[in-house]
């Protein structure tokens, strides 16, 4: 589960004479809380409180009519709680499930445990140029920040997202085996975004070779049935080749070709 805030509870404390900053000033601090600011059920920026007091608003301010809006997260944002900032990268990224007129970037955040990216798009109606900044605010102490308070639990409508052509044939056997559809599964998906629990793995591989159905199994665990699979598969109760392998694949891939590109820069 991802927190949020509204975009209404942000303005009210920043605007235009509040500092505009690049997101490398921001290494080195540590991460009290990250949440998502949302706006109309658009997720627009990535808020961070840090431990100091003060909060960092990343995203793209228009400069006329563009649109921006947060289209995939990469990574649980709770895992950068009590971390440090080792370093930022901004790619620009052009992705099979983005609107092919958008531009966009994706932020890295990098810290002592696995990044966490996060891929802004921009429809552009003009030719303006999409950066990526932190607007700053320091309330001076942690205890002061209102928004610590004013965050809501919502889910990570983005995590698992998949096309056909990053999907695999369904192997020959157990028939809940096999691609869905995002209508066929209800959510909501509450644990989406969250780190995997032992009890929750263990809960779930107790389902999955009881028999439980897809649907029931993705109701009790509260996941998409990529990250049902995706946890099987690595705990070793399916096989790896299973239907959303491919998909991951090629995720791991471009994290990995990321961070060579920071190695080499650095």
């Amino acid at each position: 589960m991802t927190k949020t805030i509204s975009a209404n509870a942000i303005s009210s404390v920043l605007n235009y004479r509040s500092p505009l900053v690049e997101v490398s000033s921001l290494d080195g601090k540590t991460i009290h809380e990250a949440v998502l600011c949302e706006c109309d059920g658009f997720d627009l920026g990535l808020g961070l409180i840090f431990d100091d007091g003060l909060f960092a608003l990343i995203g793209h301010e228009a400069s006329c009519c563009e649109i921006t809006t947060i289209c995939d997260l990469d990574g649980a944002l709770e895992d950068l709680v009590g971390r440090t900032i080792t370093g930022t990268a901004i790619f620009q990224a052009k992705g099979e499930n983005l609107d092919p007129e958008a531009e966009s970037r994706t932020l890295m955040l990098m810290t002592d445990r696995e990044p966490v990216s996060i891929t802004f798009s921009m429809t552009q109606t003009c030719n303006y140029s999409m950066a990526l900044r932190a607007r700053l605010h320091d309330f001076g102490a942690l205890g002061d920040c209102p928004f610590i308070a004013d965050a809501k639990v919502s889910v990570d409508k983005t995590e698992d997202t998949a096309t056909a052509d990053n999907l695999d044939e369904a192997p020959a056997g157990d028939p809940r085996l096999r691609v869905y559809d995002e209508t066929e599964i209800d959510g909501p998906f509450p644990s989406m975004g969250t780190k995997w629990t032992d009890e929750g793995a263990a809960e779930l591989a107790g389902l999955w070779t009881s028999g439980a159905a897809m649907q029931d199994i993705c109701a009790a665990i509260g996941r998409t049935p990529a990250a049902i699979m995706g946890r099987l598969a690595r705990d070793g109760v399916i096989d790896a080749d299973h239907p959303y392998a491919k998909l991951f694949a090629e995720r791991a891939a471009q994290r990995a070709a990321q961070r060579e590109e920071i190695k080499k820069a650095a």
